[in-house]
């Protein structure tokens, strides 16, 4: 995880849905000074609150957060086997 890129992509995609930080924060329900520091690359979200944004932008977490989709097959592997664990 890069903080910096992280904080970028954070501003392009917000850009791209032409979202003010405002914007963002009432799609989002976080605090825009927050929005901000992410922005600023003085903090990171959490968990909960990368969700959020990248729910409110309208891209995967991993995409927000690596720049990149997960890989499909790889995932799709994991998941069938977590699954067959459970039943």
């Amino acid at each position: 995880f890069d903080k910096k890129n992280f904080a970028n992509r954070l501003v392009k995609l917000r850009q791209i849905k032409k979202l003010s930080q405002v914007d963002l924060s009432k799609l989002s329900g976080i605090y825009h000074g927050s929005i901000a520091k992410y922005e600023r690359n003085y903090s990171v979200p959490d968990l909960i609150n990368s969700i959020r944004l990248a729910d409110a932008l309208g891209v995967t977490v991993d995409l927000l957060l690596r720049g990149e989709n997960s890989n499909t097959k790889k995932r799709d592997s994991i998941n069938s086997s977590i699954i067959q664990t459970f039943y």
